[in-house]
């Protein structure tokens, strides 16, 4: 049961900090706010039902992020008013910087951890969504240094393009 609720915890913080990054690009397009579409309770769907997708395609793993790109983008645009590809590629962009915290995590746990306890892999996964909110955090800051609150309709796409410019 412990391991459940664990398991649940963690995707309810990658699911925070999906939110939020999603929050960088671009202000919410409805006027009033709606409770059902509300960030916290956008952010206990989009938990839940990711959590479901994680335990039901646990074995296949191309399967489970698509699912759950296709989850992400779909409460993007409940909660933003956003059109599809945008919110298509802000999931992939979002899954891309979890696998990048989960990996930097695997080569600090592999430097430092040689054996490890049930309690030690959890400090490890603990660890990995630290490192995601730090990078939320930095990418957030990046776009608030210059003075833009919002990143405007067209210029996400020079957000996904500068990575792949050099």
């Amino acid at each position: 049961m412990a391991e459940v609720i664990q398991s649940y915890i963690i995707v309810f913080i990658e699911t925070i900090c999906c939110i939020i990054f999603c929050e960088i690009f671009g202000k919410k397009e409805s006027d009033k706010e709606n409770f059902w579409l509300s960030r916290w309770m956008i952010v206990i769907y989009l938990s839940v039902l990711t959590w479901c997708t994680a335990i039901i395609f646990a074995s296949n793993m191309i399967v489970k992020y698509s699912v759950v790109i296709l989850l992400s983008a779909v409460f993007y645009m409940l909660y933003r008013k956003w059109k599809f590809g945008k919110c298509i590629v802000l999931s992939t962009i979002f899954q891309s910087i979890l696998l990048i915290a989960d990996f930097i995590t695997i080569l600090i746990k592999k430097s430092t951890i040689g054996s490890e306890t049930d309690l030690e892999k959890f400090i490890v996964i603990v660890l990995s969504k630290l490192i995601l909110f730090l990078i939320i955090l930095v990418i957030n800051n990046m776009f608030r240094k210059n003075d833009t609150v919002y990143i405007k309709e067209n210029e996400w796409l020079i957000f996904l393009i500068m990575p792949f410019s050099r």
